[in-house]
């Protein structure tokens, strides 16, 4: 009879093969790039056009330093995902990590590509819930992953900040 997966954060499986977690974090991290590099590609455009013309707030990094902060941050997302998956291979930690890293790529395009400030705000507030209840769940079963996940949570507070300090220029027009 197959071993059913448990749903209790922290538990963990018995320790797997060197090569099994290597190819795990590999898959992590593949995937959340395939995500932000389609992400950034989309985004290119607006980075190097509206966004790098736009007076924003003092806080408002340079274009040219957003793609890195975004990989920066989606490596943050997917590394804290795989030590909690590695942890706790339960669906709630899966689905936390997928609507993460979804998100993060999604509010991307809406603010950058699209320009849609309204939606890329009200994106990031479910980023934000996601986020937060991520970073919960991660502390729970992996505190390194709870960690990075801070990062992601700050990126997001940055994003919305940032996302309603562009539909607020965008209304003086």
């Amino acid at each position: 009879m197959p071993k059913m997966q448990s749903q209790n954060p922290g538990e963990s499986e018995p320790a797997a093969r060197p090569e099994s977690v290597l190819i795990r974090f590999l898959a992590s991290l593949c995937l959340t790039y395939l995500v932000a590099f389609a992400a950034i590609e989309l985004s290119l455009p607006g980075l190097r056009g509206w966004y790098s013309l736009a007076e924003g707030p003092s806080w408002q990094p340079p274009a040219q330093w957003v793609t890195p902060l975004l990989l920066l941050v989606f490596g943050c997302a997917g590394v804290a995902g795989w030590l909690a998956i590695r942890r706790n291979r339960g669906t709630a930690t899966l689905c936390l990590w997928a609507a993460n890293v979804v998100l993060l790529g999604a509010w991307c395009v809406l603010f950058f590509a699209r320009q849609a400030f309204v939606p890329a705000l009200a994106e990031s507030a479910v980023l934000f819930v996601s986020a937060a209840a991520a970073l919960v769940w991660y502390f729970l079963v992996s505190k390194p992953a709870g960690l990075l996940q801070c990062l992601v949570l700050l990126w997001d507070l940055w994003a919305a900040a940032t996302s309603l300090a562009a539909w607020r220029a965008s209304q003086g027009r």
